[in-house]
């Protein structure tokens, strides 16, 4: 009698290593060894960008609970910092004059 092949427990694509949703392609995220979904590979990106750029987004970030305030985070936070939004820096250096 042949042996019947289980099915895969995933049903779009592979599972993102980082938060387990389906996705149709993942990518490897070296230093923190996953293969994650767009999303997570967001995250990560945006984690070792505050890390090493901004400590007061880097604190916001690490407060966050989940990818999607990790991203909330960083779009708010982006809106008023020059060191996180280039476009800024010109209008603060005005406002310093």
């Amino acid at each position: 009698m042949p042996r019947k092949v289980p099915a895969a427990f995933y049903s779009e694509g592979e599972p993102c290593e980082n938060c387990g949703k389906d996705c149709e392609s993942r990518t490897w995220v070296p230093g923190w060894d996953y293969w994650g979904c767009d999303d997570c590979v967001e995250e990560a990106r945006i984690v070792v960008f505050a890390e090493e750029n901004c400590p007061t987004l880097y604190d916001a970030v690490m407060r966050s609970k989940s990818v999607n305030e990790v991203q909330r985070a960083f779009r708010l936070h982006r809106e008023s910092c020059p060191k996180c939004n280039p476009k800024l820096e010109p209008i603060r250096l005005l406002e310093a004059a």
